[in-house]
This record gives C-alpha cells, structure tokens and sequence, in this order.
C-alpha cells in the first residue's frame, strides 16, 4: 500500500477525532497533512518530487488535479486554505474557528476519498478505505434523503452535488433545508442562501 496514502487516511481520521474532542487546532492540522500527504501520494505516480516544499506541493497539486480537470478548483482552493489556516493553528496566538475547522476536516475527508479512486490501480488495497465516522455516516443518510426528494421533486441536481453538500453542511443544515422543502425553487440558489459556503462545479 502507498505509504503517503496511508499517511492521508490516518490525517484524515485523526483530524475528525480531534474535532469531536473540540480541539479545533488539531482538527486543522490533521487536515492539512491528509490534503498535503493524498496531494503527495499522488503526484508521485506521475513523477513529481513530492520532498519539495508545502508551497511547491501546492501548486504542483493546482497543475496536476485541478487544471487537469481530475479534481474541481475548489479542492484547490480548500488545499490553499487548509494551509494558511494550518500556520494560525500552529504556530498563531489565535485559534481557526471550530466552522472552518469542521469544513477543513469535511474538505480532507472528501479529497482522500476521491484520491482513492484516482491513484494507479494496485497502488493501494481496495479495502483499505478511511473509516467514516459516526457523524459523517449520519450526515451521508440524511444528504441522500434529502438528494431524494428534491429528485423526487423534479429538480436536476448538478453533478457533485451531493458530495458538496457533506462538505459544506452540518446535519442540522440538511434538517432545516428539508423542513423548508416546499419553498425551494432552483436547488442551487435554495441551497447557497442558507449554507453561504457551499459551492457547486
């Protein structure tokens, strides 16, 4: 198995841990590394240096997943300010705020999903996957109950709509979104006034 890989799938786990402590600047941190250490994973099976500095990573992350179309921009933007927020986490008097934390961890967790499905057949073991936790696999239920019954309602969903929503959302968000079903018009439009940070391709 890819050793960076497995270095993002535990990030990833460890950064939603210590969010469900309320240890927000852990949370980010372990964000951070799991965007940095699947980007890593990656760019090494087309050759890139992954020993390069964080800011290199970046960016060579931009040019190889982003512009290449692999992955949308906003991971790129998310990895851009994982970053910054990583450096107030560490080493800043001030603290990331437990939202941005939360959106970090939610960001990480759907980048080291979708880079299991992108790095070279045999590269890592199909069974090895990062656990979802107890939240997040709550959160997924009512998103696909939710994604329902607006499909249900005669409205398209844009593609990746559904994997925005687990980013960007909280379960209360889907509750209220579901409760306030009947006023929906564009799902899109519906959906951005009442969660600002969510984002569609």
């Amino acid at each position: 198995m890819d050793a960076l890989f497995a270095k993002a799938v535990e990030a990833a786990e460890s950064g939603r841990d210590a969010l469900d402590r309320g240890d927000v600047n852990s949370a980010v941190n372990r964000a951070y590394y799991a965007m940095f250490n699947a980007a890593r994973a990656y760019l090494a099976t087309v050759g890139q240096d992954t020993h390069g500095p964080h800011g290199t990573i970046v960016r060579l992350f931009g040019m190889h997943l982003v512009q290449t179309g692999k992955v949308s921009a906003d991971y790129g933007r998310q990895f851009n300010r994982a970053q910054e927020a990583r450096s107030v986490a560490d080493y800043d008097t001030a603290s990331v705020s437990p939202a941005d934390a939360e959106t970090f961890v939610n960001a990480a967790e759907s980048l080291v999903d979708l880079m299991a499905t992108l790095l070279p057949a045999g590269s890592v073991d199909p069974d090895f996957r990062r656990r979802p936790s107890q939240k997040e696999t709550q959160l997924r239920g009512l998103v696909t109950l939710f994604a329902g019954l607006v499909t249900a309602s005669g409205e398209v969903l844009p593609p990746g709509f559904e994997e925005d929503l687990v980013t960007y959302a909280s379960a209360e968000d889907i509750i209220d979104l579901t409760a306030r079903l009947d006023e929906m018009g564009d799902v899109t439009s519906f959906v951005r006034t009442r969660i600002p940070a969510f984002a569609t391709p």
